[in-house]
């Protein structure tokens, strides 16, 4: 769950900043469990798909919502 909350907040992460959020837990969790769930971009850094998708949509969602507010004239 760390690892999703650093994602959301700083976007796509370095295996040193997955290292971080980590901690101690990092050389347990890391290789056996949660590597399967992340994959690799372009320029190295680790993202989850499904985290990627959320953020984007959820992102389009709120730009529609300011889009529609803006058009609307006061009372």
């Amino acid at each position: 769950m760390d690892l999703l909350m650093a994602q959301f907040n700083v976007g796509h992460m370095s295996l040193d900043d997955i290292k971080s959020v980590l901690g101690a837990d990092y050389d347990t969790m890391w290789d056996q469990k949660l590597k399967l769930k992340f994959k690799i971009d372009k320029n190295g850094k680790y993202f989850n798909e499904k985290l990627d998708n959320e953020v984007t949509r959820r992102r389009k969602f709120t730009a529609s919502r300011r889009r529609n507010l803006k058009g609307k004239t006061p009372i």
